[in-house]
């Protein structure tokens, strides 16, 4: 299981790069443009906007949530630190070497809440696990 989560978190990271290293983000692509207009049909303002936040949000959970569990030795301070922290390399990455592309505290806020929720996520998850009772190898080949 500790290699499948590594593994997990691996792809995230490098998924994560490549998103950072995206030379233009001006125009929403096409899932983010369908899901800001049904947003807008709805009546939600600046749906476009909306659906940027709760991207950036989305986009640092596994941070910290896949995080606590490949290194389980940091605390919650630890994750919301290295959130923050990661969002302002993101951020600066972007003000300084990507010309289509902007750096934004409302970015910077939505990263480190991303990091937070994943923390709580990975809290909740560890709460839930510590309730399933452990099955010894022999028990797990019977059927």
């Amino acid at each position: 299981m500790r290699v499948v989560l590594r593994t997990a978190y691996v792809v995230y990271l490098a998924t994560l790069l490549w998103l950072v290293w995206e030379p233009d983000a001006s125009t929403p692509g096409g899932v983010v443009a369908a899901v800001a207009d049904a947003l807008a049909g709805l009546g939600v303002p600046d749906a476009v906007r909306v659906v940027e936040v709760g991207l950036n949000v989305l986009l640092f959970v596994p941070l910290s949530l896949l995080g606590a569990f490949v290194l389980d030795r940091w605390r919650v301070v630890g994750w919301l630190l290295a959130g923050l922290a990661l969002s302002l390399v993101v951020e600066g990455v972007q003000a300084a070497f990507l010309t289509g592309r902007s750096a934004t505290l409302s970015d910077l806020v939505a990263n480190t809440a991303g990091a937070v929720l994943g923390i709580i996520a990975a809290l909740a998850v560890r709460r839930l696990l510590a309730g399933v009772p452990r099955r010894s190898p022999a028990e797990r080949m019977s059927p």
